[in-house]
């Protein structure tokens, strides 16, 4: 899967469903989203995406802030429509590079859905803590969508935040 790819599912969504949160994507796409029940004990991770027949589920810690269950369930939807047939938990079982792989596409996913390009000149900073402080997401996620942007706008960028002293470099 390529970022191309992750970029034009994420553009199609927002053009179709704009404004929907990915909580509200998950149940419009027919997702049963529940949280971990306390019989799976401490060692859970924030949140799974499984299939069992036709039907798919999303879990998540039930202990987590509204804006991590944003990101997870963000992150869950990524799995649902990146890779509908595949249980993450099993894959990380028996081939934990293709599980890596997948987390990355998903969390590329996360920061493309949650930060629009703009998001720099939103805040007005070249500072990823800034934004991510802002946006309420782990910075690492502000990082990819750096990483993310296409060459001809990430310059733009960095042309100017080095031409004006009041902003803040990367």
């Amino acid at each position: 899967m390529n970022l191309k790819y992750i970029k034009e599912k994420v553009r199609i969504l927002k053009k179709y469903y704009p404004g929907y949160s990915a909580l509200e994507l998950l149940h419009q796409f027919k997702v049963v989203t529940s949280c971990f029940d306390d019989i799976f004990g401490t060692d859970l991770p924030e949140g799974c995406y499984f299939k069992i027949g036709n039907t798919k589920y999303v879990l998540i810690d039930p202990n987590l802030s509204d804006e991590d269950k944003k990101r997870v369930y963000t992150h869950e939807l990524g799995h649902v429509l990146l890779h509908p047939d595949i249980n993450t938990l099993e894959v990380e079982k028996y081939d934990p590079i293709l599980y890596e792989k997948l987390e990355k596409e998903a969390d590329t996913f996360v920061a493309e859905f949650l930060l629009d390009d703009d998001v720099f000149m939103k805040y007005f900073t070249g500072c990823n803590y800034k934004i991510a402080n802002h946006e309420k997401i782990p910075v690492r996620y502000v990082n990819i969508k750096v990483n993310n942007l296409d060459k001809s706008v990430k310059k733009h960028y960095e042309q100017l935040f080095a031409t004006n002293s009041h902003y803040v470099s990367y």
